[in-house]
């Protein structure tokens, strides 16, 4: 077992734990994963294959299932709370527009800066949370991977970073309610829960690119956070590495403020940004559909740039409950393998408008 102190430049620490999920993707995936364990995988894929087809073909009007979208005039916000399989999902419209993508102060694969132009989308005003994710594995007998590996990343009652048995989204280590994020899902996993929703809805639900992801997050802002360019302006605003994660975990590099969490938070418990998203930065990482490259942005497209060609690695943006300064700004970009998972990471949807919206 590989294992990771969680103490010193916080950037180093998470690439450790980074670093580890990407080496347990490669290697140690395939070797944990017996041959019972992938029928299981097979057969819950076959089995929400069916689950789809009979959504799909049973003609139902997807705003009868619970799609209730609030009509808006100039200068309101546009809005809708999905039924997904009983727990409500609110998206709000991100309207189209232009922003700065990266950050001349950040890493080397957020430069250069470039401008990017986006069509408007429909987005969670939320990570997706543990009852949501329940829905979708209860009404399809899904098993995630790091379910059917038997194991995930995790932070021990030490703040140890460490793979560690047993822990998936059912059981993180730490206490969650059905509000939490759901964590332990690979970009994988949620690829299987956007194609779920959007057969159940008969809309076209998918992961965000990372220029959707940046241009929801900073919501007409330039600086280095949502709130502004002082790290400890942030208390109010997210849950990320504090004070109170401090006195549980001693040696920890954490903010200046106190959020009150020392794990995953309910979602929506913090500010809100300027297009009506919570926790965009902190709570958990959220995984992007683009492949990583850390070269990509000296050849992206400027309209809808979607790395969705070449890579092995996948993207993480927003930072986590774990996170420090520098993995909350909302240029940073962070790469891990489709197949790894952690207690880390989560995800949230969007949604591809139809001529109606």
């Amino acid at each position: 077992m590989r294992v990771f102190a969680v103490a010193g430049v916080a950037r180093e620490e998470e690439d450790a734990l980074r670093d580890g999920l990407a080496g347990l993707s490669k290697k140690e995936w395939a070797m944990r994963a017996s041959r019972a364990h992938r029928m299981k995988a097979a057969a819950s894929i076959l089995l929400l294959a069916g689950v789809l087809a009979a959504n799909s073909d049973s003609g139902a009007d997807p705003d009868a299932n619970g799609g209730r979208e609030t009509s808006a005039t100039a200068g309101e916000r546009r809005e809708y709370t999905e039924d997904v399989g009983g727990a409500g999902m609110k998206m709000v419209w991100i309207p189209p527009g232009s922003f700065e993508m990266g950050a001349n102060d950040g890493s080397s694969d957020e430069r250069p800066v470039h401008t990017v132009q986006l069509d408007g989308f429909w987005m969670g005003a939320t990570e997706v949370t543990v009852g949501q994710f329940e829905r979708f594995t209860s009404q399809t007998a899904f098993e995630t991977q790091a379910e059917g590996a038997g194991a995930c990343w995790g932070v021990t009652t030490s703040g140890i970073a460490a793979n560690l048995s047993e822990v998936n989204w059912r059981n993180p280590g730490f206490n969650q309610s059905d509000s939490c994020p759901v964590t332990c899902v690979t970009w994988n996993d949620a690829q299987m829960f956007c194609s779920w929703l959007s057969r159940r809805m008969s809309k076209e639900y998918r992961l965000p690119t990372e220029a959707q992801w940046e241009y929801a997050c900073r919501a007409g802002t330039k600086t280095r956070y949502p709130w502004g360019n002082d790290p400890g302006g942030g208390g109010g605003w997210c849950n990320a590495a504090d004070q109170s994660a401090k006195r549980r975990f001693p040696t920890w590099l954490v903010f200046d403020w106190d959020d009150g969490f020392v794990f995953t938070a309910p979602v929506g418990s913090f500010k809100a940004n300027a297009f009506g998203l919570y926790d965009m930065v902190g709570n958990v990482w959220e995984w992007c559909s683009d492949y990583y490259d850390t070269d990509y942005y000296a050849r992206s497209p400027r309209f809808n740039p979607d790395n969705a060609l070449f890579g092995e690695l996948r993207v993480w943006r927003g930072g986590s409950w774990f996170t420090v300064p520098d993995g909350c700004r909302s240029a940073n970009r962070r790469e891990a393998h489709p197949a790894s998972s952690s207690v880390l990471n989560g995800f949230r949807v969007i949604r591809i408008p139809e001529r109606r919206d």
